[in-house]
């Protein structure tokens, strides 16, 4: 053999074998730094199945689509949540429920796109962005809060939320983007406020349960097709400071009667109006008269009744006590309260007199009482006398709204030590619970024999919508 030969396989095999131990060494130390890196990913458990955690950013990323029910910690092995990302319950068919905790910043693009089973959300204070496709064909989401600190709604945000009844948009939002409701069929009642500049395109499309909508002073645009196809749409209020009402805008709105206008007619003629908006034309336009969000100096925002007092006071429920306040805590009277139900139900009108040597026709209750005794929501106190100044207690407003609606059918329990089994209002105040109307004044009681105060009134029926 030769030697030469010899020694240079030899030392070719060190060195080959030098190399796979550097290789080898590299090899586990990329290894370690994988499992380091995916470390960052936690698993938490919640009901159902497992969500996501990426620990180097703090935002939720994933979800098993198993899960049913999602409550989500303030940390997650000591890290902060601060975002709900992009896709992260990208449909989560089974979600019924998430508890987002306060420090959420940001709701992620198409966070919770297409969660079918998802009922109600409530978005934490602190939450500056919703991202679009956020809440996109949520269609049994029927109540959502958003809290005063979101600047930033997405378009598309809840596309075809078709469960979803009522939205108050906070103070802060300037742009109400495309789509951003458009096919919320069951949407009745939505809160602009006076920091919206733009309504852009197909924001309110399709919305066939909307009977009136203000539009606040400040707003300059409302774009193309933005109220399109909303079949029961009555009422527009809409400011002075409208410079141009896009193409279709109001197409299709074929129940269209009044148009109430801030400014002048000269002004309303000056604002640029494109074509298909036929509604508009054939409607009565009131100068002067356009609604402005309610300024009362005794319902902050952000307390339990005001949003219910800014949509009662924009659909013409109600009126404050005096022009700088609503009195909320003031008892509700008999003749009040059939008044804000009567003008909730679109004043409805009805042959015959009332019958009761108390309640006058020309009085501002006249026409409300005649139409709750004709529909069974409320008797007289005697065969002569209605009571129409007697206060409302909680138990018969409750009641009222019942029989108003049918009284329709429920079941189970409601829970509540002071509402017994047969009493004239366990079943309706069974109907307000299950369907969010009322939670009680504790967890044990709902006090029906309580004054129900002008606040309350007006929650219960914002609520009832």
């Amino acid at each position: 053999m030769d030697e030469t030969n010899y020694m240079g396989g030899s030392m070719r095999k060190k060195f080959l074998s030098a190399l796979l131990a550097v290789l080898i060494v590299m090899s586990l130390s990329s290894i370690s730094a994988l499992a380091a890196e995916s470390n960052t990913d936690v698993a938490y458990a919640v009901e159902g199945g497992n969500i996501y955690f990426e620990k180097t950013t703090g935002i939720i990323t994933d979800c098993d689509n198993t899960v049913t029910k999602a409550v989500i910690p303030a940390k997650i092995e000591g890290v902060a949540v601060t975002d709900i990302g992009n896709n992260a319950f990208n449909n989560c068919e089974k979600l019924v429920s998430i508890d987002m905790p306060e420090g959420i910043t940001s709701i992620g693009n198409n966070a919770f796109y297409y969660c079918e089973s998802l009922t109600d959300v409530i978005i934490p204070d602190g939450t500056v962005r919703i991202g679009s496709g956020a809440f996109y064909c949520c269609k049994n989401l029927s109540r959502v809060e958003i809290p005063g600190s979101v600047v930033s709604i997405g378009s598309e945000a809840f596309y075809n939320c078709s469960g979803l009844k009522r939205v108050t948009l906070p103070d802060g939002v300037n742009c109400v983007f495309d789509s951003v409701f458009q096919g919320c069929t069951s949407l009745t009642s939505v809160l602009i406020p006076n920091s919206v500049m733009y309504i852009y395109g197909y924001a309110f499309q399709g919305c066939t349960s909307l009977k009136s909508v203000t539009i606040p002073e400040g707003v300059l645009t409302v774009d193309a097709f933005a109220f399109s196809g909303c079949s029961v749409l009555k009422t527009v209020n809409l400011p002075h400071s409208l410079e141009i009402i896009g193409n279709s805008a109001f197409r299709y709105c074929s129940m269209l009667a009044d148009v109430n206008y801030s400014g002048s007619e000269e002004e309303w003629k000056a604002i640029g109006i494109d074509y298909n908006n036929e509604p508009l034309a054939s409607a009565t336009v009131h100068y002067g008269t356009g609604a402005q969000m309610a300024n009362f100096s005794d319902v902050a925002a952000g307390s339990y009744c005001y949003d219910a007092v800014q949509w009662a006071v924009a659909n013409g429920i109600t009126n404050g006590t005096d022009a700088t306040h609503f009195s909320p805590n003031a008892g509700c009277t008999r003749g009040q309260v059939v008044t804000f139900l009567w003008r909730a139900a679109g004043k409805p009108t009805v042959s015959g007199n009332v019958g009761f040597v108390d309640v006058v026709p020309g009085s501002y209750c006249y026409e409300a009482v005649k139409w709750a005794v004709a529909n069974g929501i409320t008797k007289g106190t005697n065969a002569t006398h209605f009571s129409p100044k007697a206060t409302c207690t909680r138990g018969q407003v409750v009641t009222f709204m019942y029989r108003a609606t049918g009284e329709p059918a429920g079941g189970g329990s409601n829970g509540f030590a002071d509402v017994a089994a047969g009493s004239y209002c366990y079943n309706a105040v069974q109907w307000a619970v299950a369907n969010g109307i009322t939670k009680g004044t504790d967890a044990t009681h709902f006090s029906p024999s309580a004054t129900c105060t002008r606040g309350q009134v007006v929650t219960f029926l914002y609520r009832a919508q």
